[in-house]
Parts: C-alpha cells; sequence; structure tokens
C-alpha cells in the first residue's frame, strides 16, 4: 500500500459525519483485520484472549482510532475505541469460543455491567479448533432457540435476563454466509432501551496435516494447550464426559512430556 493510501485512510478515520458513519467505517476495519489474521491464523492458534485482542486494539491504532485494552467501565471493557475527536466510541467484549455458556457469560458482562447509554456494542469470539462456521452458527442458534434458558435457571436469573433476550424470534434469527465474519442481533439493555450487538467471529485455528506440520513439535504442544484449556472450560460448564479423558491425558503428556520422564527417571533411581 502506497503511503499517501495510508495516509487517506488515517484521515477517514478520524473525520465521521455521525455515529452511523463510524460504526460502519469500523466494522469495515475490523473486517480487514479479520481477514489478515486468518491469514496468519499460525501466529495466534493457541495465544491467549489477551495477545488476540491487542492484535485487533493495535491495529485499529494504526488505522487511526484511539483504541485500549481493559478499560475501566463498570469493569474491565475488553476492547474500547473512539474516533479520533472522542464524539464516538464503542466497546466490545472478547471470548475464546471454548462453548456457547462462556460466550454467553460475555454477553451478560455487556449488557448488564458495561453499556449505559450506547447505540452499538460488539462481541468478539476467537476459534482456536475447527469447524468455526458451525461453530458460530451454532452459537446464533443459542440465542435464538433459547439455549440459554437453562444455564439462566441454573444460575437463577432467568426473570432478570428474559426481558432482555425475550424478544428474539427464530424467524429473526440471521443467515450467515460462508464469507461473512459476523451476525448482528439487537438485545435489550436493562434500561429498556435496544442496543445493536455485532458479533464477530475470528477462525485462528491452525493444524497442518502435511507431513512437516503432523511432526511439528511446537504446533503439536500448541495443540495440545488448546485441547487442556478446551477440556478445563468443558468440565466447568458441566460439559465435560469420561470420554473426553484420553484426549485430555494425551494432551497433558504431551505438555509436560519433559517433566513426567524426569519423575520416571527419579522413581527408577529409587
Amino acid at each position: 500500500m502506497k503511503i499517501e493510501e495510508v495516509t487517506r485512510n488515517i484521515h477517514i478515520s478520524q473525520h465521521f459525519l455521525n455515529e452511523r458513519d463510524f460504526i460502519e467505517k469500523l466494522y469495515r476495519d475490523i473486517a480487514s483485520i479479520i481477514t489478515l489474521m486468518e491469514a496468519s491464523s499460525d501466529k495466534y492458534y493457541c495465544d491467549d484472549e489477551d495477545k488476540l485482542s491487542h492484535t485487533i486494539v493495535s491495529s485499529l491504532v494504526n488505522l487511526g482510532y484511539i483504541a485500549t485494552e481493559q478499560t475501566k467501565k463498570n469493569g474491565s471493557v475488553d476492547i474500547t475505541v473512539y474516533s479520533k475527536n472522542n464524539k464516538y466510541h464503542w466497546i466490545a467484549e472478547a471470548k475464546i469460543g471454548y462453548g456457547n455458556q462462556k460466550i454467553f457469560e460475555g454477553v451478560l458482562q455487556l449488557l448488564t455491567r458495561y453499556v449505559k447509554r450506547d447505540n452499538h456494542a460488539g462481541v468478539i469470539i476467537y476459534y482456536q479448533k475447527d469447524k468455526s462456521a458451525t461453530l458460530f452458527s451454532k452459537w446464533v442458534e443459542y440465542m435464538y432457540n433459547y439455549g440459554w434458558v437453562d444455564y439462566c435457571k441454573n444460575q437463577n436469573t432467568l426473570n432478570k435476563i428474559q426481558p432482555l433476550l425475550g424478544h428474539l424470534i427464530k424467524t429473526n434469527q440471521p443467515f450467515i454466509s460462508d464469507d461473512c465474519c459476523y451476525a448482528d442481533i439487537t438485545l435489550k439493555k436493562p434500561m429498556g432501551t435496544f442496543l445493536d450487538v455485532r458479533f464477530f467471529y475470528i477462525d485462528v485455528h491452525h493444524e497442518p496435516l502435511d507431513n512437516s506440520g503432523v511432526n511439528n513439535n511446537s504446533i503439536k504442544r500448541g495443540q495440545a494447550k488448546n485441547t487442556i484449556r478446551d477440556m478445563y472450560n468443558a468440565w466447568k460448564s458441566g460439559e465435560y464426559s469420561i470420554a473426553m479423558t484420553g484426549r485430555l491425558f494425551e494432551a497433558l503428556e504431551i505438555v509436560y512430556s519433559e517433566d513426567l520422564d524426569d519423575t520416571v527417571k527419579k522413581n527408577k533411581k529409587k
């Protein structure tokens, strides 16, 4: 990209006609950042949530926005973006897509902690395992099929959350095409007004199956770490089953093989 184009893009990111203009430009820029991240998924496939969000924030800063991480606002907001003149802003919660309950907690944080008079907000989902398009579609179905009801009953919060999500109708569920990285859902804030939320998803799964990929120890360890995190979150959400134990121990052996070898050697000496 020529320097004139960069300068022009930064200029555009500093001047907006209204809030809608700001949001539309911001969403286009985030979509472009997602494309770049997915094209370098080998750099992100086992990073934690904060590192992934930092990539988005730093990229937005380079595009001319004022963007910050973990900004204080009734808690720590994962991503906050302002126009250069501070006239418009947008906040987003970010989650690694371990499961729908985990993502749903991000929605609750957004709705019941962070937003007040906001008209727009976002949730960014990072998928580090395969079938991200299917998982994202299932997440949207979870919202519209009221998959969250049982979870809220267990938390004894359904009477508070039903008014915020109970207007969602299955026939209004957005269709997500293969080349689309988002879904727009309108939710209700506790103050009674509506909030337009854009759910972005980013596929940073990386598991090459060619010979060099299969035998790459670094990739093996990264994937094993992802498996351990995934199993832990499944256990926390009550979705862990005994059938997963084999995969869990295989992953533990890969990550901690050196420590396990040392233990075996010490036991043999005894």
